[in-house]
């Protein structure tokens, strides 16, 4: 086994595990589509025994739903990070039942999935943006692959701070999309864009703006305040 470090390394060693969970997953789904996008992490570190585990869940969580699989890969990860480092920087991932809850309400309201531009400016690993993006996707029909997925490269959209929360939601959001990026031979943008949205303002139009912001321990001055 490897002594689990601490500080910026225990971040780095959880990072290193996750992404072993995380290619694993991606290798069990590998044979419906597209290779796995690089994952930020340039230098993993040792993960010893760890990794055997790390790979045998991911596996595991591929026989689920896209939406859970990603739920569980997301709980891996924040997890395992300091108790302290997930206070101060707000970290904290949606249950599928909660999103699947709000998106209802959403939708009963008026909001049409197949015309919607949608925004959830705390992002996480895409608790909202991959159930979002499935019902779009269905929404859409019969349209062409390429059309389904210009769509939500233009429709979808979510901010996030934390840069490798943000790519496990790009690999969640295309893999539950990976039919249409199969059969169009195209593979989405940026849908989510490392930034605070707090502090770096897109001027941008949505007809739903749907989260689950985790504040922290973030204090909200002005002008901070009056973004939300």
């Amino acid at each position: 086994t490897t002594k689990r470090p601490r500080g910026r390394s225990n971040v780095l060693w959880v990072e290193s595990v996750t992404i072993k969970a995380v290619e694993a997953y991606g290798n069990a789904i590998a044979a419906q589509g597209l290779p796995l996008r690089e994952a930020p992490t340039r230098n993993p570190v040792a993960l010893g025994s760890v990794a055997a585990m790390a790979q045998q869940f991911g596996q595991a969580v591929a026989k689920l739903p896209v939406a859970e699989a990603a739920y569980q890969l997301g709980q891996l990860y924040t997890g395992l990070l300091p108790s302290d480092w997930r206070a101060e920087h707000g970290i904290y991932y949606t249950p599928p039942a909660v999103a699947a809850r709000l998106l209802d309400q959403a939708e009963a309201a008026g909001v049409n999935w197949a015309k919607a531009r949608v925004l959830d400016p705390a992002a996480g690993a895409a608790a909202f943006l991959v159930p979002v993006a499935v019902r779009m996707l269905r929404a859409l029909g019969k349209c062409s692959p390429a059309i389904a997925v210009q769509n939500l490269n233009a429709r979808l959209r979510g901010y996030e701070r934390d840069g490798f929360a943000a790519w496990l939601g790009h690999v969640f959001i295309e893999a539950a999309a990976m039919p249409w990026l199969r059969t169009s031979g195209r593979r989405l943008g940026e849908i989510i864009s490392v930034r605070d949205s707090l502090r770096d303002i897109e001027a941008a139009t949505f007809d739903l703006v749907v989260g689950n912001p985790p504040f922290g321990r973030e204090s909200l001055y002005f002008p901070y305040n009056t973004a939300i």
